[in-house]
């Protein structure tokens, strides 16, 4: 399979997942769309340098992790809030369902009283359902951490709601 027809099979496969990660992150729809532009152009050059690409999706998740990142350099983050307003049933579904909330409004605003380390993994987690091997591979870190960092998120998102901030 030639280069050009690896990036449009994974283009196929994998924006509308790097669309979520990317709007759940930058709380923005257009810049969310931006942003997976962008993170197929830089795949593209990478890739026309020469460079192997063994797993596709996880370069596609790491160079769209670190375009988030620049963003949030320059601009500050905007609040949760936004999110809640623009996609409002699917995000509250999402935390009711997955992470067990009794509250899935409440736990909504705990979230960004999480550690960003705790958000990420819980957005890859449970909104695009990777499991920890996966998440270990897009994020560059050992399984086994990853899997202590969703377990200590989940008990510190469920100790929000249930008690509010310490």
């Amino acid at each position: 399979m030639s280069q050009e027809e690896q990036l449009i099979k994974a283009y196929d496969d994998y924006a509308d997942a790097i669309y979520r990660f990317c709007v759940y992150r930058v709380y923005n729809h257009e810049l969310a769309k931006d942003l997976v532009s962008e993170t197929f152009t830089k795949t593209w050059d990478y890739m026309v340098k020469g460079n192997e690409v063994k797993n596709t999706r996880a370069l596609l998740y790491r160079v769209a992790r670190n375009l988030i990142i620049d963003y949030s350099r320059k601009k500050k983050e905007q609040s949760l809030d936004q999110l809640i307003a623009d996609q409002g049933e699917s995000v509250v579904g999402w935390i009711d369902n997955q992470a067990e909330c009794a509250d899935a409004a409440l736990a909504i605003e705990k979230l960004d009283l999480l550690s960003k380390e705790f958000r990420e993994v819980i957005a890859l987690r449970y909104l695009e359902g990777y499991g920890p091997k996966e998440i270990a591979e897009i994020l560059g870190k050992p399984a086994t951490l990853i899997s202590v960092r969703l377990n200590r998120a989940l008990r510190k998102l469920n100790k929000l709601v249930e008690h509010g901030p310490e």
